[in-house]
């Protein structure tokens, strides 16, 4: 499950930095615009990358959805009792 949550956390955080390139005007990995907007995009007759306020929203939730990725696997786990909590309720 460790893996999992490591894979998909690191997918969703380079995602989200990418997103950050894109929303400060970087064209990468394609330099000009219009063949980065239709490779990504994909809409016919696209020919400019979304505004950065959109991209900057994206990334922010990609990287929030990669905290919570690895969320789980910091928290205590919930099946368990606590390992300072007496025995027999005092």
């Amino acid at each position: 499950m460790l893996l999992i949550a490591v894979a998909t956390a690191a997918i969703l955080l380079a995602l989200s930095v990418l997103h950050l390139v894109w929303a400060l005007r970087v064209w990468w990995p394609i330099r000009d615009e219009m063949q980065l907007a239709r490779a990504v995009a994909g809409f016919p007759g696209i020919s400019q990358m979304p505004p950065p306020l959109a991209c900057f929203f994206v990334a922010g939730a990609l990287g929030v959805l990669a905290v919570g990725a690895m969320a789980d696997v910091f928290a205590p786990s919930r099946g368990e009792p606590c390992k300072h909590r007496r025995r027999g309720g005092k």
